[in-house]
């Protein structure tokens, strides 16, 4: 029997229910004190105890009660509006509609005398479909997460002013509103019980694969009917109980059910919300990381391609700068047999004053005097040596950008949070790869330090650059003169300081180690690194933040690795 994969997270109807059901038991009483949207889509109503999070993407669409956030937050219209409606209000009642995955929210917000302005908050959790809808008080619509328009449906619109109208209905049973003889019934439908849930009932595929995991073998006929019933009976007490099993695979949670699935083996067991927010939280976390990786490194990424077009160009540019050497020869060689060349001829062949006894071809630009025609070479020479110089310095500048966004492509390929990228992306933003967005404010300080601390064996301080201005800050701002300085040879990476002038040999290999460790050496089995006095160390001039030069450095190999004997500080 076919079966989704275990960590497919949108809710299935058994899901939906039990935390409903849940949900009712908590919300009632509730005010609401501010609301947020996020990407991917979803909105969030702060609340006093806690978060209801409103999934409405395709690949996570759920309801969840959250106890803190972690997720970014963002406005947008909706939420605006949402807040504008339902900051203070109180949640009055949670109703679900039977049969279907839609939870009805009433919340009524009293004004300064007491009077009461009546909402409904509609969340349907219909996958791609998934919608918010705010109504008033007669059940029209004021507002949708998802506005749906007429060319977009052909059974109903979702639009302000209009009054709400329900999905339509669809054509499977749902299986906790019928008796016994009705149930016994429905089996008979297709050849076997099993065939009968899968097609007419609202039988979610691991529930299917449980059911016939409990019916193992031997009945047949109506015994067979009568025990798939007592194994529905025992599936629907554990499914009211509201508890929730969390099942892992190699370590790695996989799936979140609200009853215990036999055929999975030992799980989790805990209160269903706690444990559904574990779940989210590990899923959309990794997911949210992820995402915001790519999005950066497709910023980063698309400035490397524009780079190396650049230099392709100035590579053939440069080429062509060859030439000057050939005009000054000509403008010389013209100068120096001025005499014997007769005006008005179109080239001349005289021997090079440079190579005796070879001849060589000029010729002379039409108009032009042989002394005219020298002095033209020599304007072309000095025109050409000024490109190329522009050229060499020009060439010189994209070389350290492209290095320098190899090395951010190196931290956003190696950043294991999202404080970590959200540090990388407000280096983009102060490079101006990013624009900052019009209700974005500058932080004033950094979600975390530039820079990761480390405790040597021996007690001393290592520091090691989180990006480029993490770099600049531990070499230029954190350092001593007298320090040492590493950083991998080759290849991006790091600024590391061990800050300690007259360190032990086995703290030179341990901040060594860590230099290697924190590059893009780091899978290579030994790795050179260079180190220094970080007086040695100098700025590159207009370079990008972090890069520079260093001199009077030694050599060490080493295996990139955290030493055991070093430890991070918090």
């Amino acid at each position: 029997m076919g079966e989704r994969p275990l960590n497919y997270l949108p809710m299935d109807y058994f899901l939906f229910r039990a935390v409903a059901k849940a949900l009712g038991e908590v919300l009632p009483g509730a005010r609401v004190r501010r609301v947020f949207r996020t990407t991917p889509l979803g909105v969030g109503l702060e609340l006093g105890g806690g978060i209801l999070y409103f999934a409405l993407d395709p690949g996570r669409a759920g309801i969840y009660w959250l106890k803190e956030p972690f997720m970014p937050k963002e406005r947008d219209h909706f939420a605006r509006y949402l807040e504008t409606l339902l900051k203070g209000a109180v949640i009055n009642g949670v109703y679900r509609v039977p049969g279907e995955r839609i939870l009805r929210l009433d919340l009524v917000k009293r004004d300064l005398v007491g009077r009461g302005e009546r909402y409904t908050l509609v969340a349907e959790i219909m996958g791609r479909h998934s919608n918010l809808v705010i109504l008033d008080g007669e059940g029209k619509v004021l507002e949708a997460a998802k506005r749906i328009y007429r060319d977009m449906s052909r059974v109903r619109e979702v639009l302000p002013g209009r009054f709400y109208t329900p999905p339509p209905p669809h054509n499977r049973v749902d299986p906790f509103a019928l008796g016994r003889d009705a149930f016994l019934e429905l089996l008979t439908k297709e050849p076997t019980p099993l065939e009968s849930l899968a097609r007419h009932v609202l039988f979610p595929p691991y529930a299917l694969r449980e059911m016939e995991y409990r019916l193992g073998d031997g009945a047949e006929g109506p015994a067979a009917l009568l025990r798939c019933w007592e194994v529905w009976r025992s599936m629907v007490e554990e499914l009211e109980e509201g508890k929730g099993y969390l099942y892992r695979k190699d370590g790695h949670p996989v799936g979140i059910y609200p009853l215990p699935l036999q055929h999975l083996g030992e799980g989790e067991r805990g209160p269903l919300l706690f444990m559904l927010e574990a779940f989210a939280r590990g899923r959309w976390e990794s997911q949210a990381l992820e995402g915001r990786r790519s999005q950066l490194l497709k910023v980063v990424r698309k400035e490397l391609k524009k780079v190396g077009k650049i230099l392709l160009l100035l590579e053939q540019e440069e080429w062509e700068t060859q030439d000057a050497e050939r005009y000054k020869r000509w403008g010389e060689t013209l100068l120096i047999h001025l005499s014997r060349i007769s005006p008005g001829v179109q080239e001349v062949e005289v021997e090079d004053p440079y190579e005796p006894g070879v001849m060589l071809r000029i010729p002379v630009p039409s108009g032009l005097t042989p002394s005219r025609a020298a002095q033209e070479y020599f304007h072309r020479y000095s025109k050409l040596k000024r490109k190329a110089r522009a050229v060499v310095s020009r060439k010189e500048e994209l070389e350290a950008r492209r290095r320098h966004l190899e090395e951010l492509e190196w931290l956003l390929e190696s950043a294991q949070s999202l404080e970590e990228l959200e540090a990388m992306r407000e280096e983009l933003v102060a490079e101006g790869l990013i624009k900052m967005e019009k209700t974005e404010k500058r932080r004033k300080g950094p979600l975390v330090l530039p820079y990761r601390a480390f405790r040597s064996s021996q007690g001393s301080l290592i520091l090691v650059g989180r990006h480029p201005r993490g770099n600049e800050e531990v070499t230029f701002k954190r350092s001593d003169r007298r320090d040492l300085w590493f950083h991998v040879r080759a290849y991006p990476g790091a600024h590391v300081v061990l800050k300690n002038s007259q360190p032990l040999g086995q703290e030179i290999q341990e901040a060594a180690a860590l230099a290697a460790y924190f590059s893009k050496a780091r899978q290579s089995p030994a790795v050179d690194v260079d180190y220094t006095q970080r007086r040695y160390v100098r700025k590159i001039p207009k370079a990008a933040p972090g890069l520079v030069t260093y001199t009077n450095f030694s050599t060490i190999r080493v295996e990139p690795q955290i030493p055991p004997g070093a430890v991070e500080e918090g």
